[in-house]
């Protein structure tokens, strides 16, 4: 399935951006770095507003590790 999939890459990026400093959280603030959106999300929700309305990146799942190299210079 999947959620199933989504669920376990999510776990796996979560565990890989906090070992190399990054923080994960739940909310979306305006000093949330970027946003992580499943890969078929289709920017109509109250989050997706929310960050553009603060500049925030949103960024599928998939393209997280390349967003993260570019962006940050961090290999997760």
């Amino acid at each position: 399935r999947n959620s199933k999939k989504a669920f376990s890459l999510s776990k796996l990026l979560t565990e890989k951006m906090k070992a190399v400093g990054g923080e994960v959280e739940d909310n979306l603030t305006k000093k949330t770095s970027f946003l992580i959106v499943p890969n078929d999300y289709d920017g109509n929700s109250s989050t997706g507003e929310k960050a553009r309305k603060y500049d925030c990146p949103i960024v599928k799942i998939d393209d997280v590790p390349e967003y993260v190299q570019n962006k940050f210079g961090l290999t997760i």
